[in-house]
Formats: C-alpha cells, structure tokens, sequence
C-alpha cells in the first residue's frame, strides 16, 4: 500500500505534517523519508552587475537538479562533475530570484530499506533474497537535497 498527499513522515516513520520549509542537508530526516519527487529551495539575492556569474553547488545529493533564474529555465546539473551554470544571461540589476529544483529517484519509495553495507548502484535478485546476509533491521534510505550552502562565483 502507498499513501499519496501532503504530509511529512517523522523518523519513527509516522505520519505528520509536511514541513513548511526544507534546510541545507538531507530532507530525509525533515520529513520526506521515503518522498520520490522533487523538493525546490528558493534564494532572492541582490546582483549589481560585476561580471559573468557561476553558480556553484558544492555537494548535493540528487538524480538531477534544474535551476531557473528570475522563472527562466537556466540549465540542468546532472551529475557532480559539474563545475558550475553560468547563469549571467539570466541576471538583471537589482534584485533576482535563483529556484533550485533537487530530483530525488523512486529508491527511498520502493526499497530496498534493510539493505546492509555500502549503497550500490544496482538491485538484482540477491537484494530481495530472505537468508539474512544483506538485511538490516533499521531503515536504510538514500540521501537527497543540498548539503551546502549554493553561491554564485564571480568570473
């Protein structure tokens, strides 16, 4: 059975309400345990033209992560080998909104939750095998969200 609406899960794995706002760091244990979609953190800064401007996301953890500036779509970052979006074309004097979409994956919905050792890349029949060798009895869910801060470098 899966349950569809608005609502968080607490770490005890009871429903609640769903959080307000999401930090720095994975969104996991703030309420989105076992949350498949995507969660969108939102910035207003001010720009006063210095130069062509980079954004910089440090450490994350996501399938994807699509940004727009100001609304406008300024580019995905697939993977962490990314070094960085310029995003000048879309800054305007004054003051600009950055919205950074993390996509999570289907894995914290649909298992495996008591799979022991390192997270691998790839499921196969082993990881629903019941002999014991790869079960945890606690809750095992991946990571997702931003773990640092993003900023905008100057260049």
């Amino acid at each position: 059975m899966y349950l569809l609406g608005d609502f968080g899960v607490t770490a005890d794995r009871v429903i609640a309400a769903e959080p307000e706002e999401i930090r720095i760091g994975d969104w996991g244990p703030q309420g989105y345990f076992h949350y498949a979609g995507s969660l969108t953190y939102h910035y207003t800064f001010e720009w006063d033209d210095r130069g062509n401007a980079e954004l910089v996301l440090e450490e994350f953890k996501a399938v994807t992560i699509h940004v727009r500036v100001n609304g406008k779509n300024a580019g995905d970052m697939p993977w962490h080998c990314t070094e960085g979006l310029d995003i000048s074309q879309y800054l305007r004097e004054g003051q600009n909104t950055l919205e950074i979409e993390v996509v999570g994956s289907q894995r914290n919905v649909f298992g495996l939750f008591h799979q022991t050792g390192v997270q691998n890349v790839w499921t196969d029949w082993t990881f629903f095998s019941r002999d014991g060798s790869r079960e945890d009895p606690e809750y095992v869910t991946w990571p997702y969200g931003l773990f640092k801060r993003p900023y905008i470098r100057i260049k």
